[in-house]
């Protein structure tokens, strides 16, 4: 850093872009072996030399226990960058890719966790230079046993190596005359960003072509399922909850064959760019887009039409120990169990609800909530209404939870989209289902309140109640 300027914005938000600057490159026979894009920058750990003064002696922190650490990062490169190529159908960056190698979890530089970014030069006089595409790695673990370390390590490479093929049309950071770091409508599409990178690492793992080469990966992508199990009335797009669209991701992926369509979509990002904000895309509007394009269009998020999001994500979400339905998510179901239910009733009669109705809920856009009815010992028709003032875009579906609680699947469903949002489903017993299950969807996308601000479902919020009757 130049010290007779002041810092840039960039420079004062992270502390550990200087510290990469200082960082040695590896000589290029380690990353050469790759024949892949890659350039290493690490130091060893109490070297047999001198310390270096711009390194501020502090190779015994960021510094490399054994230099095979560098063989391992490579190989786990070369996996996944063949990986996002031969299966995810992804284009690579024509830029090369600078691997900072240093104690990411090291209070003082703020970095925390490994992490893509785009490292911005200055030149003497303080104007902008380049930008240059990176990934920091750690070079330390506290993990006791160094095979789940180096496998922690892997998951974590392919997260970042996910962020990096997106930046190929969404860069994170752009320095031409002008620096632009927080632009809301690349905000808006963090979410699908993060989604993505989730759902590459629990494919990756799975790969005949990472098991033929015998690299061994965590599941560090199922720690995301806890939340995500517990709070399906968050919405898709809510800002602290991105890492859980790696779920809606997957449901897409085996709906659609595979991530070609969502790639399609990530192509869109670009636009947030563009210097008139009515040519920039949302990713949840982009969603619409490129689902109208299908050979077979479909609704993204509706209230009065079958859709992908409320008909299909929420409701098979609710599913996801139902073996062949899109929304199949054993992994997750065997440990964290099935998705959170707001409210149960056992429908004996009317006069086991509370005073004749029920509580008041809240829902943003692009979320659900799920309620259960246990059947009565006689069977008899299940009445379900859903009241909300006007104007409000909910979905309410009724269906049957057919089997045992550890592999429900649907029975008879009933849907309402004429805005009465009044279900009935016949035969309501326990002969002929464990329970029935609401499935209360907000499908609203709330608009900003200013042009220059992108649209998002978290933006709304509606207030609705549920009342039952067993006739």
């Amino acid at each position: 850093m130049n010290s007779t300027r002041p810092p840039t914005p960039i420079e004062e938000l992270y502390s550990w872009h200087g510290w990469c600057k200082r960082l040695p490159k590896v000589p290029r026979r380690t990353a050469a072996k790759s024949g892949l894009p890659f350039d290493f920058f690490a130091v060893l750990r109490n070297p047999f030399r001198p310390g270096r003064a711009s390194l501020g002696f502090r190779e015994g922190l960021h510094g490399i226990r054994d230099p095979k650490v560098l063989v391992d990062y490579t190989e786990t490169l070369r996996a996944a960058w063949e990986f996002f190529i031969s299966d995810q159908g992804r284009t690579a960056p024509e830029q090369r890719l600078a691997v900072y190698i240093f104690a990411v979890d090291d209070d003082e530089f703020g970095c925390g966790v490994p992490c893509f970014d785009e490292l911005p030069f200055f030149k003497a006089n303080g104007e902008p230079d380049r930008v240059v595409p990176m990934i920091a790695l750690p070079s330390r673990s506290r993990e006791p046993e160094v095979g789940i370390a180096a496998s922690k390590v892997r998951s974590e490479i392919v997260h970042e190596l996910s962020h990096f093929f997106n930046s190929r049309f969404l860069p994170y950071r752009r320095i031409n005359g002008a620096t632009k770091m927080h632009d809301p409508w690349a905000g808006s599409w963090l979410w699908l960003d993060e989604g993505m990178a989730v759902a590459s690492e629990s494919d990756f793992s799975v790969a005949e072509s990472v098991k033929a080469a015998g690299l061994r990966i965590g599941k560090d992508w199922l720690r995301y399922g806890l939340d995500w199990v517990d709070h399906p009335e968050r919405s898709l797009d809510a800002p602290g909850a991105e890492y859980q669209a790696a779920f809606f991701v997957r449901y897409v992926n085996r709906l659609l064959s595979g991530p070609g369509f969502l790639n399609e979509v990530w192509k869109k990002s670009a636009s947030v760019w563009e210097p008139e904000v009515k040519n920039c895309w949302a990713a949840i509007t982009a969603l619409q887009e490129e689902l109208n394009d299908l050979p077979n269009p479909k609704v993204f998020c509706s209230a009065i039409d079958h859709d992908l999001f409320a008909s299909g994500y929420c409701f098979d979400s609710y599913f996801l120990n139902s073996e062949g339905s899109p929304g199949f998510e054993p992994e997750v179901f065997g440990r964290f169990s099935g998705r959170a239910v707001t409210q149960t009733w056992r429908m004996e009669n009317r006069f086991d609800w509370p005073n004749g109705q029920s509580e008041s809920y809240s829902l943003p856009g692009l979320a659900c909530r799920y309620f259960r009815f246990l059947p009565a010992k006689k069977p008899g028709r299940l009445k379900v209404r859903v009241s909300a003032p006007a104007g409000h875009r909910l979905k309410a579906e009724l269906a049957f939870a057919v089997g045992n609680p550890e592999a429900l699947s649907p029975g008879t469903r009933s849907v309402r989209m004429d805005g009465s949002l009044e279900c009935e489903v016949p035969g309501f017993s326990a002969q002929a289902c464990h329970h029935a299950v609401l499935v209360v969807t907000n499908c609203a996308i709330g608009e900003s309140p200013t042009p220059h601000q992108p649209p998002g479902g978290y933006r709304s919020s509606v207030d609705f109640m549920v009342k039952a009757d067993l006739v």
